[in-house]
């Protein structure tokens, strides 16, 4: 994420700033875009097999939004561990039913290249 925010400081006319993009503008640092198939792939799988186990309404609606909901905690607590820890417990709890996701993400985690 800290790549992803560096990246877009760089860019004028943000809707929070109030100001304008203009027609050109230089990047000095470029967004190094990562392959995400494998991971988008076991998400899906795991999304699929939630559909099948899960049949209520709204089910994966709601997890979406919980998971949405404590990742923005998350990132918003940036300066406090003690409740980034709880919101990382919270976000464990609701991501175990993504064990195919998690498979890939340790994998994705250990070719990601140093940039």
């Amino acid at each position: 994420m800290e790549e992803w925010n560096d990246y877009w400081e760089q860019v004028p006319g943000q809707d929070h700033r109030m100001d304008f993009t203009p027609a050109t503008f230089y990047i000095k640092k470029s967004l190094h875009v990562r392959d995400l198939t494998d991971l988008s792939q076991a998400l899906a799988f795991d999304l699929k097999e939630l559909s099948q186990t899960h049949i209520a309404i709204g089910f994966i609606l709601t997890l979406r939004e919980k998971l949405d909901r404590y990742i923005d905690q998350y990132m918003y607590f940036s300066n406090d561990p003690a409740k980034q820890k709880i919101l990382k417990t919270h976000i464990s709890q609701l991501s175990s039913s993504f064990p195919y996701f998690h498979e890939a993400l340790v994998a994705y985690r250990h070719n990601m290249p140093d940039v």
